[in-house]
């Protein structure tokens, strides 16, 4: 075949067949005119599995996902040719949202995103329960029930993985899981006092002298110093969460 492209991209199947070295010379090599840009996007890893398959990927993992490689050996592969000048060789961004590696901050937003699109399964599954006689359901419920499934099983994997990391992540002493909880028990503490705090605020007004005082029975200023307080320690413990969900891979 005559070079006669200036540009070619192929997107999928590379893992398979492009992984051997006389590939690039043998086949994409002619498809592309001296000077001219070739470019691969494949499914792949963030590193190679050089101790083994992890313990966390073996339940979504197939014996074909052993072509996949990392951005660093497909540009090592290419460099070796002699024939191309490797000019990028980087992962997709956000593309870690699809493979196994991720960070938990990704995690709990692909969480928060299986949970929408379950609740508008149980939505689109309801609509199509019944249709009048005759007539077909806008959609298959059966389809629908299978798309559940997939989704539930993606999101009781994600909440094992996100569960485990929370537990095994520490910062001074404290996991993930206890400065998770210590958030949550503060936020409803300080959600009550700020209703007790409202209540004993509210002055209630005496029109006659006759009329009967109604006093607080509570000390405002001391309470609302301490309401003060807890609102800041739970600023600075969802700084803190922020930063290690960023900072910490997915186990």
């Amino acid at each position: 075949m005559s070079a006669l492209l200036r540009q070619v991209l192929r997107i999928g199947f590379s893992h398979y067949f492009g992984t051997d070295e006389c590939y690039l010379c043998d086949h994409y090599a002619k498809l592309v005119k001296k000077g001219g840009q070739f470019g691969i996007v494949s499914p792949g890893l963030t590193r190679e599995l050089t101790e083994g398959l992890p313990e966390q990927m073996q339940p979504l993992w197939e014996p074909n996902m052993y072509a996949w490689h990392s951005a660093k050996w497909w540009n090592n592969l290419w460099q070796r040719s002699g024939l191309v000048e490797v000019t990028y060789a980087q992962e997709i961004p956000d593309g870690r949202r699809e493979v196994f590696y991720m960070k938990l901050a990704e995690a709990l937003n692909l969480r928060a995103d299986l949970k929408k699109r379950i609740a508008q399964l149980r939505s689109r599954l309801q609509s199509n329960a019944k249709v009048q006689e005759g007539d077909q359901p806008a959609e298959n419920p059966y389809d629908l029930l299978k798309e559940l499934d997939e989704n539930i099983l993606q999101l009781e994997e994600l909440i094992r993985r996100i569960n485990l990391t929370n537990c095994q992540t520490k910062q001074d002493n404290n996991t993930i899981s206890d400065m998770i909880a210590r958030k949550d028990s503060l936020a409803l503490k300080n959600s009550i006092l700020r209703d007790l705090l409202s209540e004993a605020s509210n002055k209630v007004e005496r029109y006659s002298n006759k009329e009967i005082r109604v006093l607080s029975t509570v000390k405002v200023t001391e309470l609302q110093k301490e309401v003060d307080k807890i609102a800041r320690e739970l600023r600075e413990l969802d700084t803190k969460l922020q930063g290690l969900n960023w900072t910490t891979d997915l186990l």
